[in-house]
């Protein structure tokens, strides 16, 4: 799999897809691609050495039935919790199986351990040094925030301060100093490809 491969509403992945190469985090017992969890293990030590706690991985690679039975789970409480006709779409954080990207083994959700101990929302990972860290020094490590809140109009995602996506080291600090997301980075990407044919 390429660590550019594109899962969203439009670029779905079939109910049978398996990354071949998870590894399972032994503490968090999250799995993630190999390559993923590998600088992810980096990335944290970095952190660490400058002077802040170690992130924690609260989900990684999820199964199309995980995905899928989380999905549903969610709908239905919000629908039930709900008034009738009220829209929930904006309150709904799970995709729709086939159309996320922890189908991959490619994405982790992160927190802090005082959030974890705490029971915090994730949300609030938005107001921590960890995620100023990580969206200025990520990058050298492969990752990008995969859903900014400037780029909700193009994901078609709602904002997840939280979710960060590895595409290598190369396409990470390109991204970054661009300021793109995913899909604009493959959109300009396939524009190049075939403007120097």
């Amino acid at each position: 799999m390429t660590y550019l491969k594109l899962i969203n509403y439009y670029s779905k992945v079939t109910p049978s897809y398996r990354p071949t190469k998870l590894l399972q985090d032994p503490i968090t017992r999250v799995w993630l691609d190999e390559q993923v969890l590998m600088n992810f293990y980096k990335m944290n030590q970095a952190l660490q050495k400058e002077g802040l706690s170690a992130l924690v991985l609260v989900s990684g690679y999820r199964a199309f039935a995980l995905q899928k039975k989380l999905y549903n789970q969610q709908v239905e409480n919000l629908v039930r919790l709900s008034a009738p006709f009220e829209d929930i779409s904006a309150l709904v954080t799970y995709l729709p199986a086939g159309t996320s990207e922890h189908q991959s083994g490619l994405c982790m959700d992160v927190c802090t351990a005082y959030m974890q101990q705490n029971f915090e929302e994730l949300s609030q990972f938005e107001y921590t040094f960890h995620k100023k860290w990580l969206d200025s020094k990520g990058a050298e490590f492969g990752f990008i925030l995969r859903y900014p809140k400037d780029k909700e109009h193009i994901t078609h995602v709602k904002y997840k301060p939280y979710h960060y996506r590895y595409v290598g080291v190369n396409h990470a600090q390109k991204m970054r100093k661009q300021n793109l997301c995913l899909e604009e980075y493959l959109s300009q990407h396939e524009r190049l490809r075939y403007n120097n044919i």
